[in-house]
């Protein structure tokens, strides 16, 4: 028997996958209600870590807080959907850092230590951020000391990480950014963000704490394959 959550959830994803579907003519669709779609125009985000095609049919923009569970699981289903992407759709995952500790889940000091760690890596080694995310999720609960070792195998240097960590300008600004473009959406829970369909009226799709980490990846496998839009 469904609950009221999981019913809310199920019509959170139908609506937003009507977003995503297009009509015979290649007009966007869209429920017509603001909750469920942002409008024609796509967010204006800063710079973010990227994964995945460079010139995206479908971009995910995601703000995470790097000591979330939730966070962690949907990330990797992200990033194991545009692994298994198709060459009919292209998809780009863009990773922004949550501000403060959002998810309930997680710590802020901790999260916090992370998200510079994982910037800094990418400061080093363009292409590298997505790695070093990923082991900061993994070894979310472990002491700083051994995620710090971890990031220095994916083959940053050891000192410059660690002045990177403790004070960098650039890395400040980009972190400045993403907690104020959070912010500018209303983007008060981690996981969240938006699912963008590039085109000549682009589609926007945002989702909250209300779609969960299920519903994402169902959503990441009716994008890629398009036959399941409108099926659901």
């Amino acid at each position: 028997m469904l609950t009221t959550s999981s019913l809310l959830a199920l019509l959170a994803l139908l609506l937003v996958v009507r977003v995503l579907a297009r009509d015979e003519q290649g007009r966007p669709a869209c429920p017509g209600t603001p909750e469920a779609c942002a409008g024609p125009v796509p967010p204006v985000l800063p710079d973010a870590i990227r994964f995945g095609a460079s010139m995206p049919t479908v971009t995910v923009a995601l703000f995470v807080d790097l000591g979330s569970t939730a966070s962690r699981q949907v990330f990797q289903r992200v990033t194991r959907a545009i692994a298994r992407a198709s060459t009919g759709r292209s998809m780009q995952l863009q990773l922004f850092h949550a501000p403060g500790n959002v998810s309930g889940d997680g710590t802020s000091a901790a999260s916090g230590q992370a998200a510079r760690m994982v910037e800094c890596v990418e400061r080093q080694i363009p292409g590298a951020g997505i790695r070093a995310a990923g082991l900061a999720f993994d070894m979310q609960w472990q002491p700083r000391v051994e995620l710090l070792a971890s990031m220095v195998r994916l083959g940053v240097d050891a000192g410059a990480l660690g002045r990177c960590v403790e004070a960098d300008r650039e890395v400040d600004a980009r972190l400045a950014a993403h907690a104020d473009a959070a912010r500018r959406y209303g983007l008060t829970a981690a996981p969240g963000g938006f699912v963008i369909v590039a085109g000549d009226s682009p589609q926007v799709a945002p989702f909250g704490a209300w779609l969960t980490e299920a519903s994402l990846r169902i959503l990441a496998g009716c994008i890629l394959l398009p036959p399941c839009q409108g099926e659901l």
